[in-house]
């Protein structure tokens, strides 16, 4: 069941690297939904919002586009989904 969440995370991490700025489309190619998307810096030990807002679901086979404040600067990020049994 890792797996899914590791490719995923590695997939993002490759497309990131390319990219001139931090904003991202994260597609999930997992069979399952997710209820919860957190992204912090690394050296925050708390985790920031849940960027779904309002309730809403990143859906098997959908796509977020994720976008960063402008005086976002850390180097490294962290991200956490949990999904629809409360699983991250």
């Amino acid at each position: 069941m890792k797996f899914p969440f590791l490719s995923l995370i590695l997939l993002l991490s490759v497309a990131n690297a390319f990219a001139s700025d931090l904003d991202f489309t994260l597609v999930n190619q997992t069979a399952r939904s997710f209820e919860g998307l957190y992204i912090t810096s690394s050296d925050n030990k708390d985790w920031d919002a849940n960027i779904l807002l309002d309730g809403k679901v990143l859906a098997a086979g959908a796509k977020i586009q994720v976008r960063f404040k402008n005086d976002a600067s850390s180097e490294i990020w962290d991200l956490n989904l949990v999904d629809d049994e409360g699983l991250s």
